[in-house]
């Protein structure tokens, strides 16, 4: 029997959560992982810095985020994002005040709003930490520049079992913001007036402290991913009125029967929520599927099945198709990206890349892929529009916009980093028909 690994959130009982155990239930080891938890906390801030932000706005954002890190408990670490239509880095995970004023003064102004790209992207960043995990973000407007959607936001933040919270400043679209922070139990406020941000920022940190932290480690968490998702999701025999993905934080220790429906087929996993720790399961119809290893050239790649958040792949890339056996060696890593027990048959595999550099349509790749055997290596190339499995077969990217750009490819790219750049006037044309 292969072992079930499904990210389960759980529904937050008021702003506690806390979920009575079951008496006398006995844990089924088969059907989850336990994963120990730091007790540090680890912030993504990220902040827009887009031309509507100029002025005002910005000088009172900086004194918020400002005000954030002079709150910084003794195990907090912060990392700096700021976007335009473009994602930076402004700073990584420090608990140096001095540096990160510094990093918060150097933000610069310019285009438009990729919110959810720098959301992906600090979703990116916490994956490789420990501890607990929290984005901040703050915008002024409605995403008009993403690669990635709000709704693979709420499916990321969910399966990685990362807390979102959010402000909002001025014309933003509330109603799509307030239903992210219902699905991810985060926190959300909308301010009219930037003279706000400052204490936001605090209010924000202070509801952090007060119902999300845990310093004491008394309580734990639980993750609940399935394939397909969006499937109602039942504990100890009470519909959750949720479905999958799935996360919950603070809940009371002890046995808890978790289940999902895939219509006629109800999978069932009795697991403990341990304090200090977080529960991992993966729910299934069956086991009959094959297990994916994914491979990207792009780093931190997301990925995606029928829809379905499966995970980032590897920030190095360890094996490439033209060295040896590279396929067998993937297959035994486990530190590699791994889809388990894929239903038998075709699906359609996205694969994202991570909003470091702008590569315009070619940040997303999408493939028809079967399913035939019990394992299998996909080996991708988001710029070149292709991959390679591991029985040798290349599988082309699929086409996603009306209008084809002539996109250069990697080669021509290295040759003339400019070449990026050509057929987006077309692009623009053809979105404005």
């Amino acid at each position: 029997m292969k072992l079930k690994k499904v990210v389960f959130q759980f529904a937050l009982l008021g702003w506690g959560g806390l979920v009575a155990a079951t008496p006398g239930l006995a844990a089924d080891k088969s059907c989850f992982t336990l994963v120990k938890e730091q007790a540090n906390n680890n912030f993504v801030l990220v902040v827009d810095r887009s031309g509507s932000m100029s002025g005002n706005p910005i000088r009172q954002a900086k004194a918020g985020l400002k005000a954030f890190v002079q709150g910084m408990g003794s195990d907090d670490q912060v990392a700096l994002v700021s976007f335009d239509n473009k994602v930076k880095v402004e700073l990584d995970f420090t608990s140096d005040h001095a540096a990160l004023d510094k990093a918060i003064d150097q933000i610069r102004l310019d285009g438009n709003t990729a919110l959810y790209d720098g959301v992906a992207k600090a979703v990116q960043m916490l994956t490789q930490t420990k501890g607990k995990r929290t984005i901040l973000y703050l915008t002024d407007g409605a995403d008009n520049a993403s690669s990635f959607t709000i709704e693979d936001i709420r499916k990321m933040n969910q399966s990685e079992g990362i807390l979102l919270m959010g402000i909002g400043l001025g014309q933003v679209e509330v109603g799509k913001l307030t239903e992210l922070q219902q699905a991810t139990k985060g926190f959300f406020q909308h301010v009219h007036k930037e003279d706000e941000l400052k204490s936001i920022y605090l209010t924000a940190q202070e509801t952090y402290r007060k119902r999300y932290a845990d310093p004491d480690q008394k309580s734990g968490n639980a993750v609940l991913k399935s394939l397909p998702d969006g499937l109602p999701v039942l504990v100890d025999d009470n519909d959750t009125q949720n479905t999958t993905p799935y996360k919950a934080s603070r809940l009371q220790p002890g046995t808890h029967k978790f289940a999902v429906s895939f219509g006629n087929f109800k999978w069932q996993c009795q697991a403990p929520i341990k304090a200090g720790h977080t529960t991992v399961m993966n729910a299934r119809e069956d086991e009959l599927g094959g297990d994916i290893v994914f491979l990207a050239q792009e780093p931190g790649t997301a990925v995606f099945v029928d829809g379905a958040y499966v995970g980032l792949t590897g920030t190095a890339l360890k094996y490439k198709p033209d060295s040896k056996q590279w396929s067998q060696r993937a297959l035994k890593d486990a530190t590699q990206l791994r889809a388990e027990n894929v239903k038998m048959g075709k699906h359609v595999i996205t694969l994202r890349g991570m909003p470091d550099f702008n590569f315009g349509p070619e940040q997303e790749l999408q493939l028809d892929i079967e399913v035939k055997y019990p394992e299998m290596v996909i080996y991708a190339e988001i710029l070149q529009r292709k991959a390679v499995d591991s029985l040798g077969y290349e599988h082309k990217g699929k086409e996603l916009y009306k209008k084809a750009l002539s996109n250069p490819t990697l080669e021509e790219l290295q040759k003339d980093p400019n070449s990026i750049f050509d057929g987006f006037e077309e692009m623009n044309k053809g979105f404005s028909n």
